[in-house]
């Protein structure tokens, strides 16, 4: 790269930076702020026109165990600009899922890490900002430790053991595992723990390798998956609509009805979140609005979306203008900041079908669209388990 192309992608990050903290600190003067000291407002109903959140409404879980070695660069870069597709899409099911999505990264023994786990999350918007920590690098021989992914994967996450809930790990790479290291289980066994926990393992191999297809189609068979191929770079296809700035400034409008809940990290980390949505590429943001409105979840440490889930709010750890007031006007503040979420979300359900349209049928002219239609073509068939129809 040359000093010129240097400087210039310095001043890029610098800028995008510095709007980033500039945003998350006018967030925090609005919204951030605790309670003043002898505040003691008492819990707070669940203020009008929020919904309860049925006890018997399907759950998803959706790990991503994705290899980070140098060849897979263009399926990562392309993630990175289609997670919030990919959950919007999950969240357009019927009923409505509670979706939770998880993240390994792995490469091989020798590199610099073999797995990075990023445990299942309700915040897409941190997904994607964990997602955004992955890059591509190393592998040097073919084979990858894809046995210690899928064993992270299986025990070290927080899966929803219920009897309504979907449990999924999509494997993607493309190279076989290393079934040599004596101290690992085998691979099929592996699978048997994953079938025993009721996780299924959906294998989508990246590029033409046969070997890989071979394993990849044994190992979602033991588990009771599904097997995709896509091109080595993902296959993903961005797809820019006449809908993005309407949405994207839809999902600003939802972003000021946000109210912080939790205690002072917890806020803290609520605030910033907010910041790198609003920073985020206009097409990102506009899918990041589809799944607010559809799974009616903006943040576990926003107000509404904890009364949205039918629980009830501790006002004393409210942040903003709502810290140190009365349970009285915290209700009244917090019954308008609802209805004028729950109006924005109906505006972005209409513009976001019609969005989803016009991709679709771009993405049929063009053959599908790879990554993307894989893990949706899987999940669709799979989701009808626990009772949800796309």
């Amino acid at each position: 790269m040359s000093p010129n192309e240097t400087q210039k992608r310095n001043l890029t990050t610098a800028i995008v930076t510095g709007a980033v903290l500039l945003v998350a600190l006018g967030l925090w003067l609005s919204f951030g702020r605790g309670a003043t000291a002898g505040a003691t407002p008492g819990p707070i109903i669940q203020p009008p026109g929020a919904s309860q959140l049925d006890s018997a409404r399907p759950r998803i879980d959706v790990v991503f165990a994705l290899d980070t070695t140098g060849s897979m660069d263009g399926l990562i870069a392309g993630a990175k600009a289609k997670i919030w597709a990919i959950a919007s899409r999950i969240a357009a099911g019927q009923p409505t899922p509670d979706l939770r999505i998880g993240l390994v990264a792995y490469r091989d023994r020798g590199d610099e890490y073999v797995t990075r786990v990023f445990h299942l999350s309700r915040n897409m918007d941190e997904v994607y900002a964990n997602l955004m920590s992955f890059s591509a690098n190393a592998g040097g021989d073919r084979s990858e430790d894809v046995i210690r992914a899928l064993q992270d994967s299986i025990h070290r996450m927080q899966w929803d053991k219920s009897s309504n809930a979907l449990r999924i790990v999509f494997l993607v790479g493309d190279s076989p595992a290393h079934e040599d290291y004596g101290d690992e289980p085998s691979l099929r066994e592996t699978a048997r723990q994953a079938s025993a926990a009721g996780i299924v393992i959906n294998t989508i191999r990246c590029g033409d390798a046969s070997d890989t297809e071979a394993m990849w189609r044994q190992v979602a068979s033991w588990s009771g998956g599904g097997y995709a191929s896509v091109a080595q770079s993902g296959g993903w296809m961005q797809i820019d609509t006449p809908y993005d700035r309407t949405l994207s400034e839809l999902n600003a409008a939802v972003t000021r009805t946000f109210v912080a809940y939790g205690d002072a990290a917890e806020r803290g980390a609520a605030v910033r979140r907010m910041a790198e949505n609003a920073a985020m590429p206009a097409p990102a943001q506009a899918a990041s609005a589809g799944f607010r409105a559809r799974s009616k979840h903006v943040d576990s440490a926003d107000a509404l979306s904890v009364m949205g889930a039918g629980g009830r709010v501790d006002g004393s750890k409210l942040g903003g203008d709502l810290a140190g007031k009365s349970a009285a006007e915290q209700k009244v503040v917090l019954a308008r900041k609802s209805a004028e979420r729950e109006e924005l979300n109906k505006k972005i359900a209409d513009v976001a079908k019609k969005r989803d349209a016009y991709i679709k049928g771009e993405m049929d002219k063009k053959g599908g669209g790879g990554m993307e239609t894989a893990v949706d073509d899987l999940l669709r068939t799979q989701a009808k388990k626990v009772g949800v129809k796309y």
